[in-house]
């Protein structure tokens, strides 16, 4: 155990160390790309001025050759000749201020030129530093994505089989949210991990108690009891979710059931509005736009799989209630809720991850302007104290504006996840479109703030963990999200969400949509 603990402790160091240098890197490239946009668009103003001025010189030049030969004309009119000199006169003076700021342009030009040439090599050589630390970066990094998986299946209860939603805070010990258990049983599946899915799937199936048609937010994960009675809709359709991913991957309908289930009970609540939107739960008055975006992921998944016209229509329903209370063509980007206009990171990146680019562009939503919306909006750079005491700067998404918080920016390591797996969507949204350079700045956003995520990661405290890396929920404890929660207790309590979203990241893997294969 000690030995084991040792190289997994050092596993994490080496990625924390690897992933600074990896994102300084990254961010240089990027900034490289971003000084060069800015003085490629200054080249090309100052060659048009500079076409602007030689026009002008040149119709001086023939201006002052006319009034040349006009003058040896009225050579013998006294009055004509004074007129024609002082035109003569005029004209060569403003050709030669003309020519002076067309040799100052051609000056600018040239430093410009060097600017752009100097820019390119700094990018090549950062480029190059950049392959040489991805050539043993990749090796750290899949070991540490092995040591996460591990985190998460040294967590999972052996008679539950519910996983641990967070490891370090007292308040929350044993408590195993309905949410987090989808994300875990995911991250089962995307590693091949059909046995340890199918136990949080059991327990579903089998075990956990339900309320008028629902699952409770969270039960006890060594027990199995209830620990949150509340009932919303949001956790209950991910882990239909979980269950439409784990049918797809591994062919097995044993839980399908369950899925649809799920799918009545949500459509029945559905069909109680007259927009046909869908409440947070049961005795609720709030209108999520994440919980209807999950539910139009759902019924899609659901649709595809069992082939039934009432899920499609369903889906079409709720992308109606979207359309007509999330959408916020104005500025670019989702509303929270119905009558909600506060921004949520999440989403601007399920908007995309559950509705596809394609889709949003055909409903005048541009995906690239949600993207600049959670990027001017929402991107931070917080300072993050590692358990060790180390202080680091990290860049990443908070849960919404953080100037509308006295706490200041912090970073949602499961938000800011979600974030980059909606870049790398976006990157082969452009590829199709044989948008190569918009692809290219796609993926090196994703890769940058994948590489800040990883240096969150920290070592598991407990002898459960083994020293497992894993990630907590965000780089401050106990403070308010702005959505009428606060995060975790404890500067190094581990997530389960935080842990497995950036799994999902690592991979690409967007949970809202079925792939053929995973």
């Amino acid at each position: 155990d000690f030995k084991l603990r040792s190289e997994n402790k050092k596993l994490v160091q080496q990625l924390v160390e690897i992933s600074g240098k990896k994102s300084g890197l990254e961010k240089n490239i990027l900034d490289f790309d971003s000084a060069r946009e800015e003085i490629e668009l200054e080249f090309l103003e100052n060659q048009a001025e500079l076409r602007e001025y030689k026009d002008r010189v040149g119709q001086l030049e023939s201006k002052s050759i006319e009034l040349q030969e006009k003058n040896k004309l009225l050579e013998s009119l006294e009055q004509d000749s004074v007129d024609a000199k002082r035109q003569l006169k005029e004209a060569l003076s403003e050709k030669a201020g003309l020519s002076e700021k067309v040799d100052e342009l051609s000056k600018e030009a040239e430093y410009l030129k060097q600017r752009i040439s100097k820019l390119s090599q700094d990018r090549v050589s950062a480029e190059e530093s950049l392959e040489d630390i991805l050539a043993s970066f990749r090796i750290i990094e899949e070991k540490s994505i092995a040591n996460m998986y591990k985190w998460i299946k040294n967590h999972q209860n052996s008679v539950t089989g519910l996983v641990i939603s967070y490891e370090g805070d007292r308040d929350l010990k044993g408590w195993a949210f309905t949410y987090d258990q989808s994300l875990a049983c995911q991250s089962f599946i995307l590693m091949g991990d059909q046995s340890n899915a199918q136990k949080i799937l059991n327990f579903y199936k089998t075990r956990a108690k339900k309320t008028e048609g629902g699952f409770a937010n969270a039960y006890d994960a060594y027990s199995g009891s209830v620990m949150e009675y509340n009932m919303h809709v949001g956790p209950n359709i991910w882990l239909g979710i979980a269950i439409l991913q784990y049918t797809n991957k591994f062919k097995d309908e044993q839980f399908l059931s369950v899925a649809e289930d799920i799918a009545r009970w949500v459509i029945l609540m559905q069909k109680e509005d007259k927009e046909f939107g869908i409440r947070g739960g049961l005795n609720i008055s709030w209108f999520s736009t994440e919980h209807n975006l999950d539910a139009y992921a759902f019924f899609g998944m659901l649709h595809n799989m069992a082939d039934d016209r009432m899920y499609l229509d369903a889906q079409q329903r709720t992308l109606t209630w979207l359309k007509n209370n999330a959408f916020n063509r104005r500025e670019g980007r989702l509303n929270r809720g119905k009558g909600d206009s506060t921004i949520a990171t999440d989403t601007f990146a399920w908007a995309i991850a559950a509705i596809g680019p394609y889709v949003l562009k055909e409903l005048d939503m541009d995906p690239d302007q949600i993207i600049d919306f959670a990027e001017t909006n929402c991107l931070v750079t917080a300072d993050y104290v590692r358990p060790d005491g180390e202080k680091l700067k990290v860049t990443g998404f908070d849960f919404g504006k953080y100037e509308h918080l006295a706490r200041g920016g912090i970073i949602s390591t499961e938000w800011t996840a979600q974030m980059v797996v909606t870049l790398k969507m976006m990157a082969v949204y452009h590829r199709e479109r044989n948008e190569f350079t918009k692809e290219s700045y796609y993926k090196r956003k994703a890769g940058f703030y994948l590489s800040e995520l990883e240096k969150m990661v920290i070592i598991s405290p407990s002898k459960i963990g083994q020293g497992e890396g894993c990630l907590p929920y965000a780089s401050q404890d106990d403070v308010d999200t702005g959505h009428g929660w606060r995060v975790a207790r404890g500067s190094r309590t581990g997530s389960t969400a935080g842990t497995a979203y950036t799994i999902f990241a690592t991979y690409g893997y967007n949970p809202l949509m079925l792939k053929q294969d995973l």
